[in-house]
């Protein structure tokens, strides 16, 4: 999952930079004029783009498929993302466009743009919901028996009444710190918590990785680590008699690859961010270096994840990381365990709810441009804030409802995801360009997607 966070000193162009309607082209441009930032700011920005609560269900892929196929899994879309940016990147200094959005609307007219626009809406609503339920999972937990930070502060005393449910708890979350954080009509008051939510988020992909090491140094790992595709009986939920062959288990690597393609996406704030830049033109040296750091963190996490859990890995791996495990099995001091616990929960929330005020705005934006064909900043107050708690009460309903992230994540991954990351490139080369090897990779990558999108969706509901 992803987080489109432009550059801090030009929050307020963001909400303008996913949508923005071919009259809004030179008051957008007047904003990205305003600031500037450095090739150092622009790689910062855009990993905060990239990384996401996404990151937590990584370890899951590993589980699923191996260490060797997940890394190489990784890779790829690795690879693949970066070829799709440039391509985006391409197109849009082609057409002076000030945004993805408007590169489409340009090529394949209205149409196209809604398209698009749906597409973006379903990605950031998505994660928006994946956010909420990552949230109910660190400070609730899951019933029966809540492991959550909450209940365990009550010393489980209270695990049934109703102030420690799911519902509950994100509900004063979403009035009392996402609700306020949303009144003001500017990202500025927002920025100020981004880079401390890069830093915590580095912060939790070093504990995990310490705790991995800590595993394997004392004999601690899990005893069913497959570095190539596990035997069905030894995977999460795995069992022989459903007659689950190594064959089958192949057949999950679109689900994997959906997901890290989640995990990737980035595609529509490459160009707000490249113009923020004082060198527009380094933007293309930007993408690689911050795909390529955010290659090396979903590495870490994911099989530090999955050498500390093994087959028991789940969707979100922080349901894996509770005082008993980090307690027992690692044979740390109890006191110095529930500082861990508690400390890589709280450390992850505040980000989260962050991230999860900062997906709104393109959320908004693009149902404004979808239903009132205006930017979201154009509108009053009465049909602004309308839209805004439309959004947050239908993440918080769906969080509350749907509390796997995983098939959350999974199906984003193989519709939005695949449909902004690479049908709309390839389809922005195949329309612009006759060269053959040109052609052939805009086949493929069309090809590609549609693979994945069947595959992962046959595999997920079928």
């Amino acid at each position: 999952m992803t987080s489109p966070i432009p550059a801090l000193t030009q929050f307020p162009t963001f909400p303008l930079s996913l949508s923005l309607p071919n009259r809004d082209a030179g008051h957008h441009q007047r904003l990205t004029n305003a600031a500037s930032s450095g090739v150092q700011q622009a790689i910062s920005n855009l990993i905060v783009t990239i990384v996401g609560a996404g990151m937590l269900a990584l370890p899951r892929t590993i589980e699923e498929v191996g260490v060797i196929p997940g890394i190489l899994i990784f890779i790829i879309v690795g690879f693949t993302t970066l070829a799709s940016a440039n391509i985006i990147l391409h197109h849009g200094h082609r057409l002076s466009a000030p945004s993805y959005g408007s590169i489409v609307k340009q090529e394949f007219g209205r149409r196209g743009e809604i398209v698009l626009q749906c597409a973006i809406l379903m990605h950031v609503f998505g994660v928006m919901v994946v956010y909420l339920i990552t949230i109910a999972d660190i400070l609730v937990g899951s019933s029966p028996h809540p492991q959550g930070i909450l209940p365990r502060l009550f010393n489980h005393k209270y695990d049934d009444c109703w102030f420690l449910t799911r519902w509950f708890v994100l509900g004063v979350l979403s009035l009392g710190i996402i609700g306020p954080l949303l009144v003001p009509r500017s990202l500025t008051s927002v920025a100020k918590f981004s880079k401390l939510g890069v830093v915590l988020i580095l912060a939790l992909v070093c504990i995990i990785t310490g705790l991995a090491a800590v595993a394997l140094v004392n004999g601690k790992a899990a005893d069913d680590l497959h570095f190539f595709f596990p035997p069905p009986s030894e995977r999460h939920g795995g069992d022989d008699d459903k007659g689950e062959s190594r064959l089958d288990i192949v057949a999950t690597c679109p689900t994997v690859f959906s997901v890290a393609c989640l995990a990737f996406t980035c595609q529509f704030n490459l160009i707000p961010i490249q113009q923020s830049m004082k060198v527009p033109t380094e933007m293309r040296t930007v993408a690689k270096v911050a795909l390529s750091s955010c290659a090396i963190i979903y590495i870490l996490m994911a099989v530090s994840g999955y050498v500390l859990f093994g087959s028991n890995t789940e969707g979100d791996v922080l349901k894996n990381l509770t005082l008993d495990y980090v307690s027992r099995h690692l044979s740390m001091p109890i006191h110095l365990a529930l500082v861990i616990v508690d400390g890589v929960g709280l450390m992850y929330c505040w980000p989260l709810m962050v991230n999860f005020v900062l997906k709104v705005w393109p959320g908004r934006e693009a149902v404004s441009d979808l239903l009132l064909q205006k930017s979201a900043v154009e509108l009053g107050a009465l049909p602004f804030y309308s839209l805004t708690a439309a959004l947050v009460l239908g993440a918080y309903v769906l969080s509350v409802l749907i509390p796997e992230m995983y098939l959350i994540t999974t199906m984003i991954g193989a519709t939005a995801c695949m449909c902004l990351a690479y049908i709309f490139p390839a389809a922005l080369d195949l329309k612009t360009s006759h060269k053959a090897g040109v052609r052939v990779r805009a086949y493929l990558m069309i090809l590609g997607a549609a693979i994945v999108a069947t595959l992962a969706f046959t595999g997920k509901l079928g």
